[in-house]
């Protein structure tokens, strides 16, 4: 993957590169920092067998974004390189060890003990051959890992658009919707795959506006909880809090389409017959929606409308405080229906 830019960006490039690798050790991933000769450096993904370019692509670029940062240029771009090097509707690899035409610096991997000449340059090491000696591959699995979480997602329709995410300033600080409670009191239900599970959650996460950390802790919280017998082929706590982070990433990144919604949470039998789920009791409820995309009551909104009247009419003092208005001095009457 290529970074560029200005010969006066060239340290804010490398420490983009850097958080890149760090990006990409947390999810267990080996890359190296190869220094370009001149404004930019090549961050590489080494595999241990070959994988399809979109796949990698797709790899890459769950990382990049990890560290906050969209992927411009990945290389080789798909095509057909010829005998001669250049690509025929695509763009192949530049090869490190070489020396710049232009500055006559050594082209070449880099050290985490990095040093800078006095041009401001970063110093490459002379013993190439040892430095790449040295270098550990990835495993196709770790690398499909990542690229195939990112598609679960992809692949998903979202339930609600950009303009109707659900408004959770309502909770106090350190308290949750019903449905997230019942997930950290008990864990994922047995009807529900875990990668919903984890959507639900990073649905939330977002739209609380919760950092990643603390979605990452409420996902290992429920992971904790869910039982042992739970049909996930994700066993381990960190994998599954592993996979919440490639959900989060990629709902993070399509954050105009995936938003808060009760979908994934009702489709739990489970869930919802363990009382895990208040319906239209719950305030953050949605709307239902039309094909034009405007939003208005349903039938059954209609018939929450008439039960919310009816709890206010029989529970005027509680209605008054609701409604932040004054209680007559005669108070309200009201007869048998």
């Amino acid at each position: 993957m290529d970074i560029d830019g200005t010969r006066e960006e060239l340290r804010g490039n490398y420490e983009l590169a850097a958080r890149i690798r760090d990006a990409a050790a947390e999810e267990g991933l080996k890359t190296y920092i190869e220094f370009s000769g001149n404004k930019g450096f090549h961050v590489w993904f080494f595999c241990d067998q070959p994988i399809p370019s979109n796949t990698m692509y797709s790899t890459i670029e769950a990382v990049c974004l990890k560290a906050s940062y969209k992927p411009k240029e990945v290389y080789p771009l798909p095509g057909e390189v010829e005998v001669d090097g250049k690509g025929s509707g695509g763009q192949p690899v530049k090869l490190p060890g070489g020396i710049h035409q232009k500055t006559g610096k050594l082209c070449g991997f880099l050290t985490d003990e990095l040093e800078w000449d006095e041009e401001g340059y970063p110093i490459v090491t002379q013993d190439q051959v040892a430095l790449i000696d040295s270098i550990e591959q990835n495993t196709a699995q770790d690398l499909y890992r990542l690229a195939v979480e990112d598609q679960e997602i992809e692949e998903g329709e979202p339930e609600y658009s950009e303009t109707h995410a659900v408004d959770f300033s309502l909770l106090a600080p350190g308290e949750h919707p019903h449905c997230i409670s019942y997930l950290l009191e008990k864990g994922v239900p047995s009807d529900l795959e875990y990668n919903k599970a984890n959507m639900i959650l990073a649905n939330y996460t977002v739209d609380s506006f919760l950092s990643d950390e603390q979605g990452k802790e409420l996902a290992r919280i429920v992971a904790e909880k869910t039982s042992a017998e739970h049909p996930t082929s994700k066993k381990m706590v960190w994998e599954k809090v592993s996979n919440f982070t490639g959900v989060l990433r990629s709902v993070r990144r399509n954050d105009s389409k995936y938003h808060w919604g009760c979908g994934f949470v009702r489709a739990s039998k489970e869930l919802v017959a363990e009382g895990g789920c208040l319906g239209r009791g719950c305030p953050f409820w949605p709307w239902s929606g039309t094909e034009t995309g405007d939003w208005k009551p349903s039938q059954l909104d209609y018939v929450a409308e008439k039960e919310f009247f009816s709890f206010l009419f029989h529970n005027p003092t509680k209605a008054a405080q609701l409604l932040d208005t004054t209680l007559p001095v005669s108070g309200f009457q009201w007869g048998e229906e």
